[in-house]
């Protein structure tokens, strides 16, 4: 027996960039552990993460007259999931980066992929498992959740024990759990605002280093990873100057883009529309659990002006007093859902004064703390990393952070050769450097 319903606005805005690979289209996670690793005992915990969230037994089919459903199997047929040998501490990140680079076909079962990399060598090898998200059915919050339980059953099944899982249900879209309420008309009135903001600082916005067509971007990722006493220092300097730690790494980001990016023009002010993913499940009614997977994020939308002697501080409370006020103003859900008028809109987005510059310059998504354990009976984990494709070019750079185990890890997505290597190093370069001189 099959579930179905329909996709919410933020579901088929993703779908629609997935088709047209001209935005968010996928995410992709790396988990890293080290210790005697069974493949068989992963089969099976992977075949429990299945019948748990039926997100994962999902397809997307589309109805006659062109509208797109999720559509849920009773029982997961068949895993999606390799296991190759690994080559070299490295061979992760070539297979992170590929994942980043395909679509999935959604004509095949199921909206996800995953490759284990297995390594034999040593009494501790190092393993890494490498998930592929189609984002509709995934946030960076839904990855901690997954690796939390898949871990857990793990633990279980390799100490004798035997899980006992029932399906969490098929949740409604975003769209209809959120409250308030705005009308279709509203919505898109909202929707002028910003892209009015937009091109008032239209002079202001980076050009790309190279255009080129979508068949030629590629993404590509730069990493960061702290220590456990550089992020205790990083929460500690947030909590006595009353801001966030996602408002730190946000002006840390705008910043350093804007040392590097700001050529002869970087003495002078610039004026950044950021965009910030938000987590929107205590805004749902009735609140989404942690334990559910899903798209449950919003974005809002903040103006800020940077020049070369813009405090790090000074910016960082302006990214805390801005996002709240964003939160209140932004995250909504419409009455209704004009399908056709809206993948209309969307198809339009790539035309006019924006073609060939970045429309948002640089944002971060921090999920914050991830409860994934560090020990998961002969299994501890090492790593974690996350990350979006952005083929659109919206975004110069979009960083995702979470916290596992003490550490903040930091996954820099870009696009080449809208954005050259060379320039990514020398943004995280900048970046790290603001983050060190703060604390």
């Amino acid at each position: 027996m099959l579930q179905k319903r329909a996709l919410g606005m933020i579901e088929n805005y993703v779908n629609f960039c997935s088709d047209h690979a001209r935005g968010t289209t996928c995410v992709v996670a790396m988990l890293q552990v080290s210790g005697p690793l069974e493949v068989e005992l992963m089969k099976q915990s992977m075949a429990l993460l299945q019948k748990k969230h039926p997100l994962l037994r999902a397809s997307i089919t589309r109805s006659n007259d062109g509208q797109d459903f999720l559509q849920v199997d009773k029982e997961p047929v068949g895993c999606p999931l390799v296991v190759v040998q690994r080559e070299n501490s490295g061979h992760w990140k070539q297979v992170y980066e590929r994942y980043l680079n395909e679509t999935i076909d959604k004509g095949k079962r199921y909206l996800w992929r995953a490759t284990l990399l297995l390594n034999k060598d040593g009494k501790t090898p190092e393993h890494e498992l490498v998930m592929y998200f189609h984002h509709t059915i995934i946030d960076g919050l839904s990855i901690g959740a997954l690796f939390k339980d898949l871990l857990h059953y793990y633990e279980m099944i390799s100490s004798g024990k035997v899980p006992q899982i029932d399906s969490l249900p098929l949740l409604p879209s975003v769209d209809d759990l959120l409250s308030p309420k705005i009308k279709w008309e509203e919505h898109l009135k909202k929707g002028q605002v910003i892209f009015s903001n937009l091109s008032s600082i239209g002079d202001h916005l980076y050009p790309y280093e190279q255009d080129a067509p979508l068949h030629q971007r590629k993404s590509s990722v730069e990493y960061y990873e702290t220590d456990e006493e550089q992020l205790t220092r990083l929460v500690n300097f947030c909590k006595e100057n009353g801001t966030t730690l996602t408002s730190l790494l946000s002006a840390a980001l705008l910043i350093a883009v804007h040392k590097v990016k700001g050529g002869k023009d970087s003495a002078g002010t610039r004026q950044h529309l950021a965009t910030t993913p938000v987590d929107v499940r205590n805004q749902c009614n009735p609140k989404v659990g942690s334990e559910n997977i899903g798209c449950f994020v919003s974005a809002v939308s903040t103006l800020h002006l940077i020049d070369m002697e813009t405090s790090l501080l000074d910016l960082s409370h302006s990214f805390t007093t801005e996002i709240r006020k964003a939160v209140q103003e932004q995250v909504y859900a419409t009455t209704e859902f004009r399908h056709k008028e809206y993948t209309e809109m969307l198809g339009s987005l790539d035309m006019g004064p924006f073609g060939q510059k970045y429309h948002l310059g640089a944002g971060v998504t921090n999920y914050g703390v991830l409860d994934i354990p560090v020990h998961s009976g002969p299994l501890h984990c090492k790593g974690f990393y996350s990350g979006a494709v952005r083929h659109w070019g919206d975004w110069l750079t979009l960083m995702h952070a979470a916290s596992v185990g003490g550490k903040l890890y930091c996954c820099f997505c870009y696009e080449k050769p809208l954005l050259s290597k060379k320039s990514a190093e020398a943004i995280l370069q900048e970046f790290v450097s603001l983050l060190n001189s703060a604390v």
